[in-house]
């Protein structure tokens, strides 16, 4: 009896550990538009756009997993075409720019 219970603990600890693990592959889909998103780190790509909001990379679960994905979907929700990454460490952040003629500024 012994020998089944050990077994079946270790079908559930294996079960959860490949489930965690595929959850942490699954990739985000980019939202309409988003895979036009300009992303950059060089302060001076943003210089001359406007603000429109600050994003990060966290998902809704709370997980981290494509952070740059969930920078560029959230840019395009508040209306934005750049992101300018402020930081890497998960969840990634950054500032949404609109950047151009559509900024409402002189490039």
């Amino acid at each position: 009896m012994r020998g089944l219970n050990t077994q079946h603990v270790i079908q559930c600890f294996v079960s959860v550990t490949l489930a965690l693990m595929s959850s942490g592959c699954a990739q985000v889909a980019l939202a309409p538009g988003a895979d036009q998103i300009k992303v950059t780190r060089m302060p001076s790509d943003v210089a001359s756009c406007a603000a429109v909001g600050n994003v990060d990379g966290q998902n809704g679960s709370g997980l981290t997993s494509d952070g740059i994905r969930q920078l560029q979907n959230q840019t395009v929700g508040v209306g934005g075409n750049t992101v300018f990454v402020t930081s890497d460490l998960p969840p990634q952040k950054g500032i949404a720019y609109r950047c151009g003629a559509a900024s409402g500024q002189a490039r």
